[in-house]
């Protein structure tokens, strides 16, 4: 088949969960002998190196236009029917890039990548005959519920109420207008189904690289813990300054040795760290060998309370053997079993009580790596995610 992606970024490297996530698909399914063009905000990268390790699976075709937050356009959104997180990537370039694309090739299918970018049905409809199909990596209308749920700000509280508002309207229509669209997690399918219950909806997960199935854990450092994740992502950040602040210090009390290493990107200015741990928290930013460094760690953490879809970082940890402790919302989209295949709280003292419990050696933490493990060696590989992709674009072609 001839697919045409279109993305939001360009997911080379494949340093984050959304990034791995979209190479993922692409790199399976040109593995299994599909031609793929990417069209994709390029965001300022040109690095000829990395565009031409991606070209080893598709054809590129950056587009160069400005998608970041402005005042001016989250405030002129007030009077759009699409929210503003989506409406800001709707762009004369890539609208052009994309009408000149249909004149010159034919495709099987086009394959859209989030709701933010769902606006393009309307061109391809207008100038294809391809089978379209959205993947939502999340369901971005329940990230901005609990969003707004969580500010205490007035105005921020009500712009985001009414941000949510139009995603609860405008997300379920406008997948009800792609051939198929195909979520990450069955609990996001169900709910996005009683919103549009016309909707042609799928359940594909994201698939992880054998590579990591064949890591093992390090010689661990004791009463050590860790986590990952870019802080420029608001869910991240709002996670780890809710567990230094809520919990850690909880943790601290009782431990006082206890390290706790942060890794990944952003600005480390955002964060609020109290005096009372400030000895305690080791900053490590963004490394080449992630893995090295964090499967000698006795216990990764993963606080999030804010989210949709599947997080990328549980399914890796897991993969590649490591304890993980998680909040329901962080571990949510995935059918693991707490206190088997990892553990899982979501109220501060209990989740300081049960990483103390597991450092002290009260939880068998060689049992829980391994059933983690095979769990996602059964059901969560790159080749099986693609080949579910490749499936359902047959079935879509298949009914003419």
């Amino acid at each position: 088949m001839k697919i045409l992606q279109i993305s939001p970024k360009i997911p080379f490297p494949p340093d984050d969960g959304h990034k791995k996530s979209i190479f993922s698909v692409l790199k399976h399914l040109a593995m299994r002998g599909h031609t793929i063009d990417l069209l994709a905000y390029s965001h300022g990268i040109n690095d000829p190196e990395i565009i031409g390790e991606l070209e080893k699976y598709c054809r590129l075709i950056p587009v160069e236009s400005g998608t970041e937050n402005s005042f001016t356009g989250a405030l002129a959104n007030i009077f759009e029917k699409a929210p503003y997180n989506f409406s800001k990537y709707r762009t004369k370039e890539l609208e052009e890039k994309l009408i000149e694309l249909f004149s010159k090739s034919e495709y099987d299918v086009v394959h859209v990548i989030n709701a933010h970018l769902a606006w393009v049905i309307e061109i391809v409809n207008k100038y294809s005959k391809a089978k379209t199909i959205l993947r939502e990596e999340n369901l971005e209308l329940n990230i901005m519920k609990r969003f707004y749920e969580r500010q205490s700000n007035p105005l921020v509280k009500l712009y985001s109420y009414s941000q949510y508002k139009k995603m609860k309207k405008y997300e379920p229509e406008i997948c009800g207008k792609f051939d198929a669209c195909v979520m990450i997690s069955d609990i996001d399918k169900e709910q996005l189904l009683k919103l549009n219950s016309n909707a042609n909806l799928f359940s594909v997960h994201i698939g992880i690289e054998e590579e990591l199935f064949n890591l093992s854990k390090n010689e661990v450092i004791p009463n050590t813990l860790a986590a990952i994740g870019s802080l420029n992502w608001y869910p991240n950040l709002d996670g780890v300054n809710w567990f230094i602040n809520s919990i850690l210090p909880l943790i601290v009390e009782r431990k006082n040795e206890v390290k706790f290493h942060l890794y990944g990107g952003g600005d480390k200015k955002k964060l609020m760290i109290p005096e009372s741990v400030k000895n305690n928290i080791i900053i490590e930013g963004f490394i080449d060998d992630i893995w090295g460094s964090v499967l000698n760690k006795s216990l990764a953490i993963v606080p999030l309370r804010i989210g949709s879809g599947i997080r990328v970082k549980i399914l890796e940890m897991l993969a590649a053997g490591e304890n993980i402790i998680s909040t329901s919302i962080g571990a949510e989209g995935i059918p693991l079993e707490k206190n088997h295949h990892l553990l899982i709280e979501d109220e501060p003292r209990k989740f300081a009580e049960t990483i103390l419990k597991f450092l002290n050696g009260e939880y068998d933490a060689e049992k829980l790596r391994s059933y983690g493990r095979e769990f996602i060696k059964q059901n969560y590989t790159a080749e099986k995610t693609a080949e579910k992709f490749e499936n359902i674009y047959l079935s879509l072609i298949n009914k003419n």
